[in-house]
C-alpha cells in the first residue's frame, strides 16, 4: 500500500496547485518541530552548542531547525527527542512508525475518493467505447441511398 501511496504523492506533487498545498503544510509541520525543540531544549536548559554537541551536528544546524529554517526529516527529529530525554511527537504516537502508519492511513483514506473517480471515469471510456462500436451496428446508417415509399 505504502509504495501505490507514495506514487500518487509523487504525482499529485508534480502539480502546482498540489505541490503548493504541500509546501505550506510542511512549512508548518518544521515551524512547529522547531518550537518543540527550542522549548524542550530551554526547559532542559542547554544552549543550542550543547544540544549540537550531544547530536553530533554544528550549532548552526540547531539554530535552522529551531528558526524553521531547514528541512528536516524525522529521523533527525527522533534523534533531538532522545537527546532531549523528552517527546517531540504528539502523546498518542509511541515511535516514528507508529507517525507513518498514521499518516499512510490518513492519505489512503483521503485517496479512496479518488481511486473511485477514476474507477468510475475508467468505467464510463469503456462504455462510450463499446457504445461507439455497437451503435453503428444497431443503427446502421447507409449514406447516398434513397428510401422507397
Amino acid at each position: 500500500m505504502s509504495s501505490e501511496i507514495e506514487k500518487i504523492e509523487q504525482n499529485l506533487l508534480t502539480r502546482k496547485k498540489y505541490r503548493d498545498v504541500y509546501n505550506r503544510m510542511m512549512t508548518d509541520v518544521f515551524y512547529r518541530a522547531g518550537r518543540m525543540v527550542k522549548e524542550a531544549r530551554v526547559s532542559k536548559g542547554l544552549s543550542q552548542a550543547e544540544l549540537a554537541k550531544k547530536l553530533k551536528t554544528h550549532q548552526s544546524v540547531i539554530a535552522r531547525l529551531e528558526n524553521s529554517s531547514a528541512n528536516i526529516s524525522l529521523g533527525f527529529l527522533d534523534k533531538v527527542a532522545k537527546a532531549l530525554n523528552t517527546r517531540l511527537l504528539s502523546p498518542r504516537f509511541e515511535s516514528l512508525k507508529e507517525v507513518e502508519d498514521e499518516y499512510d492511513k490518513r492519505v489512503y483514506q483521503n485517496l479512496r475518493p479518488v481511486s473511485k473517480i477514476t474507477m468510475r471515469l475508467e468505467e464510463s471510456k469503456r462504455r462510450i467505447s463499446n457504445a461507439r462500436y455497437v451503435i453503428p451496428r444497431l443503427f446502421p446508417i447507409t449514406i447516398g441511398s434513397k428510401s422507397n415509399k
